[in-house]
């Protein structure tokens, strides 16, 4: 607490300075007061959302540190999708519609067309892993595309999700 609370007085130190790079960091000690509180889970200090933080600092980094520049984001898929359902990592837990809208979700509302996703995943033997394979109703994604013959592939989901359609039926 004593650390957060250090945290936020820099920022508002910061957040007044005329400094050219102070505007940046004001936004890292904001991010730094964001994950402090994320990661402690402490009703007395409040919380916050990560994907929402995380949206915020890459709009920062667009509309202040690099404007007029394009910006290659590195990060999780799951960070990035756009959907309101996401899938649990663990096998027994079914999907979960977020509380919270994911990065992509924000960015998304925020820049429109002007960003995409390219989400990166691949094929494994479905007895490896962690995680044994749920008894699933349908085929996974991966398993599709190995039947199909591809070894490497890309499908363009923003035209699957304008048409209302997915090649084969629903996805």
């Amino acid at each position: 607490k004593a650390f957060l609370a250090a945290v936020e007085e820099s920022l508002a130190k910061v957040s007044v300075m005329p400094d050219e790079r102070a505007g940046q960091w004001a936004q890292i000690l904001r991010s730094l007061a964001c994950h402090t509180r994320f990661v402690m889970r402490d009703p007395e200090i409040g919380t916050c959302h990560r994907d929402e933080q995380m949206a915020e600092n890459l709009l920062w980094l667009a509309n202040e540190g690099y404007p007029d520049r394009k910006i290659i984001v590195w990060l999780a898929t799951m960070h990035g999708i756009r959907a309101p359902e996401v899938p649990s990592f663990l096998p027994d837990q079914p999907m979960v519609a977020s509380v919270f809208p994911s990065m992509g979700e924000s960015i998304h509302e925020a820049t429109g067309s002007a960003s995409f996703v390219i989400g990166v995943t691949s094929h494994r033997d479905p007895g490896a892993g962690p995680f044994p394979d749920q008894d699933l109703p349908l085929p996974r994604f991966e398993e599709l595309m190995v039947a199909s013959g591809f070894d490497y592939g890309f499908l363009d989901l923003r035209r699957a999700r304008t048409e209302e359609a997915w090649p084969g039926g629903e996805f």
